[in-house]
């Protein structure tokens, strides 16, 4: 598969992911205990396909550098799912989807400083027109009175890095590992660091555990399509496209879970955002 398709599969699969994860935080559901538990069990769907790449992967000590990438991703990785759910429990969907795009202008600039790849007029175009697009959800004072908006900008950055990382070390690790470690790695690193919510990670399990799985699963495949696509594909190629279902997700929010406040601007946002996606990947 090209590129682009991988991009565009890993786009519409990280859209129905993030409508239930908003779905299932909205009802309450604890976000700490749901990144664990969304992790662990997104890596338990992609370890099949992790184990097949393990059969035929020779690790080599000259492939540390792209092994200590693959931990600076897991890092980057826990922290992104950390802020977003966050984000996503104080605010609504339809909101943080449209700053989480952010990261298509930070993947333009980490591209360029670490990887060497072209900025272009249109790039630098379409990455303001995603600015703007997020500039519109967010009044003056809205990141200080809003929790979920500061939350959402900063798991844009932490994205952006994360993705930098999975690109260079999918140059010699298998995408299958590099996601089931991804997912693994952020889940345990997680559970680690905030045990008080061991046990509200079993009463999610039992109460949504229908929609949690669904989660996973949606998520596991979004990855592995991305990180597919950032084997072949320049990260500033490839992001911008991936922030591109920003229109599904405002949709989504808008028409199956009802948010329903500043919808002129919500839709306005969403197509600014989805109109530089488009720009920064025709300059590619």
């Amino acid at each position: 598969m090209s590129w682009l398709a991988l991009t565009l599969a890993a786009a519409a699969l990280a859209a129905a992911a993030r409508v239930s994860h908003r779905y299932l935080l909205v009802e309450a559901a604890d976000p700490t205990a749901y990144a664990i538990a969304y992790q662990l069990a997104a890596a338990a769907f992609i370890a099949p396909v992790a184990v097949a790449d393990l059969r035929d992967y020779l690790p080599r000590p000259e492939h540390l550098p792209y092994y200590l990438a693959m931990l600076a991703s897991i890092g980057c990785w826990m922290a992104f799912n950390w802020c977003s759910f966050h984000a996503d429990r104080h605010a609504e969907v339809s909101m943080t989807s449209v700053l989480a795009r952010t990261r298509a202008v930070w993947s333009v600039l980490v591209g360029a400083v670490l990887f060497g790849e072209s900025i272009l007029l249109l790039r630098v175009i379409g990455a303001c027109l995603i600015v703007v697009g997020a500039a519109l959800l967010v009044r003056p004072t809205a990141i200080r009175a809003n929790r979920g908006v500061a939350l959402a900008l900063a798991a844009a950055l932490v994205a952006s890095l994360a993705h930098a990382s999975d690109s260079f070390a999918a140059r010699e690790v298998p995408a299958g590992i590099l996601t089931a470690s991804g997912f693994l790695g952020g889940g345990l690193l997680l559970s680690l660091t905030a045990r008080s919510s061991v046990a509200r990670v079993r009463k999610l399990l039992r109460t949504r555990a229908r929609y949690g799985v669904l989660s996973a699963l949606l998520a596991s495949w979004s990855y592995w399509f991305l990180v597919q696509a950032l084997a072949v594909g320049e990260v500033g190629q490839v992001v911008p496209i991936y922030q591109g279902n920003l229109v599904l997700v405002v949709l989504a929010g808008v028409l199956l879970l009802r948010e329903r406040t500043d919808l002129t601007r919500k839709l306005l946002a969403a197509g600014a955002a989805l109109a530089g996606a488009v720009l920064v990947s025709a300059a590619s």
